[in-house]
């Protein structure tokens, strides 16, 4: 499976790179949107793991322009606020969305279910009791 890590956090993308390759998934990271604009269309993963938000943009500026070129890539957006509703409506089905902060096992589980079809998208969800 290959998976674009688009994280602003050089600790946090470290860890997501490790769950990768622990997973056997081949990773890319991105730092911020001009790299993951770069690296989606030269991964074309299957998932993208997004933080909601990066230093030069919000994850809806990226995917508004790159996702009809690639519309079987899943989403799973892991972000600190709520959605506003001009973001919401860019979620596929299949895309999932965390609030912050998340597990890396509930993390890994998500990108495996993302990359699965048939999945509906389903509504925030947080790491304690879900």
């Amino acid at each position: 499976m290959r998976v674009l890590f688009v994280e602003d956090d050089p600790r946090v993308g470290r860890v997501y790179l490790r769950l990768g390759d622990l997973r056997g998934y081949r990773c890319l990271l991105a730092t911020n949107l001009e790299e993951a604009a770069v690296a989606w269309r030269a991964l074309r993963p299957d998932v993208i793991v997004f933080d909601g938000d990066l230093p030069d943009g919000r994850w809806a500026d990226l995917v508004e322009t790159a996702r009809p070129a690639l519309p079987e890539t899943r989403l799973v957006l892991v972000t600190g606020a709520k959605l506003p509703a001009r973001e919401t409506v860019l979620l596929a089905p299949g895309d999932l969305r965390f609030v912050k902060p998340v597990s890396l096992a509930r993390l890994a589980s998500a990108v495996e279910d993302a990359s699965t079809t048939g999945h509906q998208t389903l509504p925030e969800l947080r790491a304690s009791g879900t």
